[in-house]
C-alpha cells in the first residue's frame, strides 16, 4: 500500500492524498490570518497518514513582488515544518520535474486543471474555475510523486 500526499503551499495551493494509485481526497489550502494554517495541515497529515509528501520547491519568481514572494516562502515554511515535525518523509519537487513528468512544460495553469479534470473525472467539480488550479496542481504533484515511489520500488 502507498500513500502519498501531493501539495501546492501556495495561498491558493491544496493538497491532494492518492492512496494506491487512486485520488482520494484533494483540499484547498487552509488558510487563517491570510497564511497556511498549520495546525489544519497537521490535522489533514496527521489523519492521511502518508508514505511520502511531495512539496512543490518555492522559489522567487521576478515577475512576483516581494510580498508575494514572502507570502509563498512563509507558506512553504509553514508546510515543511508540518511534514517534519510529523517525520513524514518528505520530497522536495521543482515545478519543471513535476510539471515535465505529467507533459506540462511551457503549458499554463488551465492545462493543469485540464489535464487533473481528465486524470480524475470524479474530482472534476474541484477544478472548474480558474483559481482552482492550485487544487489540480496538488493533485499531479502527487501523481508526480506516485509514480515516482511506484519506480523507485520496482527497482529495488
Amino acid at each position: 500500500m502507498s500513500v502519498i500526499v501531493g501539495i501546492d503551499p501556495g495561498v491558493t495551493g491544496g493538497l491532494a492524498v492518492i492512496h494506491d494509485g487512486k485520488l482520494v481526497g484533494v483540499e484547498p489550502m487552509p488558510i487563517h490570518d491570510g497564511r497556511a494554517d498549520g495546525a489544519e495541515i497537521d490535522s489533514m497529515l496527521v489523519t492521511w497518514e502518508p508514505d511520502f509528501v511531495y512539496v512543490e520547491k518555492t522559489q522567487a519568481m521576478p515577475k512576483n513582488g516581494s510580498i508575494a514572494s514572502f507570502s509563498l516562502g512563509l507558506n512553504s515554511g509553514i508546510v515543511i515544518g508540518c511534514v517534519t515535525a510529523n517525520h513524514f518523509p518528505m520530497v522536495l519537487v521543482r515545478p519543471i520535474d513535476w510539471k515535465r513528468s505529467m507533459g506540462l512544460v511551457g503549458k499554463d495553469k488551465n492545462a493543469s486543471r485540464g489535464l487533473a479534470s481528465e486524470l480524475f473525472p470524479e474530482f472534476r467539480d474541484r477544478f472548474k474555475r480558474v483559481k482552482d488550479d492550485g487544487l489540480a496542481e496538488a493533485c499531479l504533484i502527487a501523481r508526480h510523486g506516485f509514480f515516482a515511489e511506484f519506480r523507485l520500488a520496482a527497482v529495488q
